[in-house]
């Protein structure tokens, strides 16, 4: 949090509710290209976003399997809330990994975008 006020821990209790729907992220190639054809860099990344079989690592959890990467993105953001519950979160964590040995990772995630 920028400043810790009501309003935003309010917010991220929200944030870290289960119930909250997960955002998508994915690039919306139904947007109109032209705003974004006034550079090469901006071009750039314009495709880089648009491109066929774009894969995106924004963060090394997007190279987790999903019940992990699930649990990962929820286990920060009630971190976010409740800092001393950390040694809790860490060991639903750990109990996810656990389960979730043979699940695939996506190693080249990163390497394909």
């Amino acid at each position: 949090m920028p400043r810790d006020t009501p309003e935003a821990r309010k917010l991220i209790r929200y944030l870290a509710d289960p119930a909250t729907a997960q955002p998508d992220f994915t690039a919306n190639k139904s947007v109109p290209t032209g705003p974004y054809d006034k550079d090469p860099t901006t071009r750039r990344i314009d495709a880089t976003l648009r491109g066929p079989g774009t894969m995106l690592c924004w963060d090394a959890s997007d190279a987790m399997p999903p019940a992990t990467r699930d649990a990962f993105h929820q286990a920060v953001l009630r971190y976010l809330a409740h800092p001393g519950d950390l040694s809790a979160q860490l060991t639903v964590l750990e109990k996810i990994r656990t389960r979730d040995r043979a699940a695939a990772w996506l190693p080249s995630v990163c390497g394909t975008g």
